[in-house]
């Protein structure tokens, strides 16, 4: 593995620079690796499909990473147990927790020449072993079985998208494999309801729950060929039937949509790489449709704001949460022809927003970053087979970035909104204090949007109970500028407002019994006044013993605040804040 330092670039202002730059041990001569690869957690597939491997020249390989901290380290080498020259094993590639899928689309078999095959790798103890080789129950010669995979928990997708359908050749069609006491079998042939010849159904597959998602690169729509599209499937107690058929309201011949396709939940996204569209000839496009009571509607088209004829945007495409990555494969950088790129698109609603642009701080001719790409955690990883390590020609990478985190979820890096003072982070932790009190890692018992810990008066819990009792902590914490001077932790049982103006500060405390008696010291607060320390900080105790405190009181809130005095003034220097204890049973 060779780290590297890179840099994500930002349409506008520079973002911090990446991680890593991930190749194979074992460098090989167009070997394409990050040509293909999927990520679960901290497992990393990618597929070098014209690996010599063994000295079989073209049987293609797949390596695992694993991920420690912030590192991926090489850990194994998939190779199929029957390898034979020019299987292309790794020409696509899939994981979900321990298993992995590796499509070998040229693979001989007792189905014929070029049938094709998958095959599947569990994680056992560590150690990664060949469970099953998947072959369609009538896959014949010239299928291209595994051309494409997909997996989610005990279900396996593999296209074959030269398979021969009624009749139509190259129409297309993809297995569904199932998983059922250790034991994959064959669940289901699924096929366009509308075939055509040369339609290549199944050249990409996606899946998410009980809906799979099938591309169709070269379906001809009301005479415009090749135009392409995307067919949803959904499956009801084990019975895969079409539920809709997604094709662009602008599909013109030529775009290949469905060339690759993407699925979570009720997205769908749809890309036409070869699309021509206002900014010029092979533009590329992605498109997006949401699900609602079964009905299939596209709702956004997502392209670059620099795209160029011929960058082919929408070459892959990896979809997490609300963060969308999509390969930009052929996009021109700085007069470099197929360098390459890939962009981050943020979600919110139905709007996506454009984030950020990746490019490789070396790019070279014909490189083709943003081939396949991946998300993981804080990871952005982008592959670029056609890189060339160590002068060996196309061996490959892959580039990892981190995502920038983006805790309020607004599309803007947590970073860029403390750089420009859009975002606060009053205790210098990193993390936007708006996210810190909504995840409940910071209390703001106050609700005035700031940290407890970062005002006047704070507490650590926001209640007490009657019946069983309890201590509550209070941190008194004026600055240095008040070292020495006379504090008064006091409260009252009757709010905050209108509160009592001393000296030209206000305490947030309306006067009652309670107040009277925590200012006599008949409170049953411990340290409820003394001297500040050097740094204007002091801590105090309000301890409730089990069943002792009056039952009227419960359901109550009480508020305490505390006062400043200059002993050789005796004037008011400061009012903290108040913070609210409620009182239950």
């Amino acid at each position: 593995m060779l780290s590297l330092a890179l840099a994500a670039v930002s349409l506008g202002d520079p973002l911090p620079s990446a991680e890593l730059k991930l190749v194979t041990s074992e460098l090989g001569l167009h070997d394409h690796f990050g040509r293909t690869l999927d990520v679960d957690g901290d497992t990393l597939v990618s597929g070098s499909r014209f690996d010599e491997t063994c000295g079989v020249g073209l049987a293609g390989s797949a390596t695992i990473f694993e991920r420690q901290g912030a590192q991926w380290f090489e850990t194994v080498k998939l190779t199929a147990s029957d390898k034979d020259v020019q299987d292309l094993f790794g020409h696509a590639v899939a994981i979900s927790g321990d298993t992995v899928l590796v499509g070998a689309r040229n693979d001989d078999h007792a189905g014929g020449v070029d049938a094709g095959s998958a095959y599947i790798f569990e994680r056992v103890n560590g150690e990664w072993l060949e469970q099953v080789q998947l072959i369609g129950s009538d896959t014949a010669a010239g299928d291209f079985h595994g051309i494409s995979v997909a997996i989610e928990g005990d279900t396996a997708l593999v296209g074959a998208a030269s398979a021969d359908v009624w009749g139509f050749a190259d129409a297309g069609a993809v297995y569904v494999y199932q998983r059922q006491a250790g034991v994959w079998s064959q669940q289901a042939k699924l096929v366009a309801p509308d075939p055509g010849e040369g339609d290549n159904f199944g050249w990409f597959v996606a899946i998410s729950g009980e809906t799979a998602l099938i591309g169709a690169r070269y379906d001809d729509l009301a005479g415009a060929v090749d135009a392409g599209s995307a067919y949803v499937f959904v499956r009801d107690s084990g019975a895969w039937t079409p539920e809709a058929k997604l094709t662009a309201f602008d599909a013109a011949a030529g775009d290949q949509a469905g060339k690759y396709v993407e699925l979570q939940g009720d997205t769908a996204l749809v890309s036409a790489p070869l699309d021509d569209h206002s900014v010029g000839v092979q533009a590329g496009s992605v498109r997006v449709f949401e699900r609602s009571a079964g009905v299939w509607t596209e709702t956004a088209f997502l392209s670059s704001s620099d795209v160029a004829p011929l960058d082919e945007f929408g070459h892959s495409l990896a979809l997490v949460g609300d963060d969308l990555i999509v390969g930009c494969a052929k996009n021109q950088l700085d007069g470099i022809l197929l360098a390459g790129s890939a962009y981050r698109f943020r979600r919110d609603g139905s709007a996506w927003t454009e984030v950020t642009k990746y490019v490789a701080p070396d790019p070279v001719f014909n490189q083709n970053t943003g081939t396949d790409v991946a998300l993981s955690g804080n990871a952005v990883l982008i592959g670029s087979p056609h890189d060339n390590i160590d002068d060996v020609i196309h061996s490959g990478s892959i580039y990892v970035w981190p995502l920038e985190p983006d805790c309020d979820g607004n599309g803007i890096a947590d970073a860029d909104e403390l750089a420009s003072g859009a975002g606060v982070d009053c205790d210098g932790n990193g993390v936007l204090d708006a996210c810190e009190i909504a995840s409940g890692a910071a209390l703001d018992l106050d609700g005035e949007g700031t940290p407890d810990v970062c005002q006047p008066l704070s507490a650590d819990v926001a209640a007490l109970s009657i019946g069983s009792g309890g201590t509550l902590a209070f941190a008194l914490n004026s600055g240095a500028e008040h070292a020495g001077q006379l504090y008064l932790l006091l409260g009252s049982a009757s709010g905050t407002a209108p509160g009592v103006p001393l000296d030209g500060q206000l305490l947030p405390l309306n006067v009652d019994d309670y107040l009277i008696a925590t200012l006599t010291g008949g409170s049953p607060i411990q340290g409820s006044t003394g001297l500040l320390d050097a740094g204007g900080q002091a801590t105090a105790l309000l301890t409730l013993a089990a069943g002792q405190a009056p039952a009227d009181l419960i359901g109550l809130t009480v508020h305490h605040a505390y006062l400043a005095l200059d002993l050789l003034t005796g004037q008011v220097t400061s009012a903290s804040n108040a913070i609210p204890t409620a009182l239950l049973p």
